[in-house]
């Protein structure tokens, strides 16, 4: 599953998911839908959120979009790359760049195109 996959390689607390089919007041055609209306998990100090598209709404999966996340430290970016290549496709190799100690881009197995990098400090 998506979220608890999420959870895992950022280390992160506070996992929150409510399908479409759960939320309170939901139509009788959400619910048995199992897209997300919210997911949420807590990365060290940040927080990450995402949802589905609601249930008979289409819509080109992951198209048009990247998600950078930049960890405290090039360590911990490896790791999240590694993890997210793993059953993924590496876009661009993890590596030092003229503007960050690394850079990588690489979509996950879930199709999600993601931008590691660590922020460069002065």
């Amino acid at each position: 599953m998506l979220w608890p996959f999420y959870t895992e390689v950022f280390a992160g607390t506070g996992l929150q998911m409510m399908r479409y089919g759960e939320a309170p007041g939901t139509s009788d055609a959400w619910k048995d839908s199992p897209r997300v209306m919210h997911g949420q998990v807590t990365p060290g100090d940040g927080v990450l959120m995402a949802s589905d598209y609601p249930p008979g709404v289409a819509g080109e999966r992951h198209a048009g979009f990247s998600v950078l996340q930049s960890p405290p430290d090039v360590a911990t970016a490896q790791r999240i790359f590694d993890q997210f290549d793993a059953g993924g496709t590496v876009i661009a190799a993890f590596e030092q760049t003229f503007v960050s100690p690394d850079f990588g881009m690489v979509n996950d197995r879930f199709g999600t195109h993601w931008i590691k990098s660590t922020v460069p400090t002065a």
